[in-house]
């Protein structure tokens, strides 16, 4: 890993439109959603905004100085940018919103980028991390992945185990590979492999189990996240828990400069 001694400025493109193209989940998608604790909506992110986005990501991660990590992942993006228009997507605001039963709000976001070569990414459920927390039943917290890349076994796609949303947070443990991360204790014996083309979004619950391949191309598999909580959606970090409608857990607005200094999240 190279170190830079200076902040990065990146030139910033205005765009006002929303690259979200798909429809909100129906009534079958939302049960399948129930069922399994994850679903995918096929090109959810319009065409023309695929390489475009694939591109910034890029750019985000080698100035944050994660070009050779494990799994780049990085908080950080410019306003005004292809990013912005994602993020801050009203169409993709109300997908998370419809899952949820009730308005969503932004809990964080970062790409994952898994560079050529490089290995699996254990098995974890993201409340694993960050512990979240609501009344009712699972539908509080999500993740949005979008693949900008042909998502396939041999570049590491993502992988999920259905119905394991169900089971709450289970028993996890530091990772021996992956430094700084989690893994389930128990690891699954049977998983889907997520065959998924650029501009596909895979939502799943934050308790649903989840990982991915080795990347044993040439190329870096890039995929972006961004995860949603509901609005009575609790956290417990810094010894307590929080509302994270009144104590954001994670900064989620753009900047106009990145810093120079690599950054990992959940």
């Amino acid at each position: 890993m190279h170190a830079a001694t200076s902040s990065v400025a990146t030139r910033l493109t205005a765009h006002v439109d929303d690259c979200c193209s798909g429809s909100l989940p129906d009534e079958a998608a939302c049960a399948g959603y129930a069922r399994d604790g994850w679903i995918v909506l096929k090109g959810a992110m319009r065409p023309d905004c695929v390489a475009a986005f694939r591109a910034e990501i890029l750019a985000v991660v080698a100035s944050r100085n994660l070009p050779d990590s494990y799994v780049a992942m990085a908080q950080e993006y410019l306003a005004g940018g292809y990013l912005d228009r994602w993020i801050n997507s009203p169409q993709l605001r109300g997908i998370a919103s419809t899952l949820l039963t009730g308005a969503a709000h932004r809990y964080m976001q970062f790409t994952a980028v898994k560079g050529p070569q490089q290995g699996s990414f254990g098995f974890h459920q993201d409340n694993n991390y960050t512990h979240l927390r609501a009344a009712g039943d699972f539908r509080w917290g999500l993740n949005c992945w979008l693949a900008l890349d042909p998502m396939r076994e041999a570049n590491g796609t993502l992988r999920v185990v259905s119905g394991t949303h169900r089971s709450g947070v289970v028993t996890w443990r530091d990772s021996a590979v992956n430094t700084g991360h989690r893994e389930v204790a128990a690891d699954p014996t049977r998983w889907t492999d997520l065959i998924m083309e650029p501009g596909d979004l895979c939502i799943f619950d934050r308790n649903t189990v989840h990982g991915s391949g080795s990347n044993r191309t040439t190329k870096p598999r890039v995929a972006y996240a961004v995860q949603f909580h509901r609005a009575d959606a609790e956290a417990f970090f810094d010894e307590r828990w929080e509302l994270l409608t009144t104590r954001p857990r994670w900064s989620t607005t753009s900047v106009v400069q990145l810093t120079d200094q690599a950054q990992r999240t959940e």
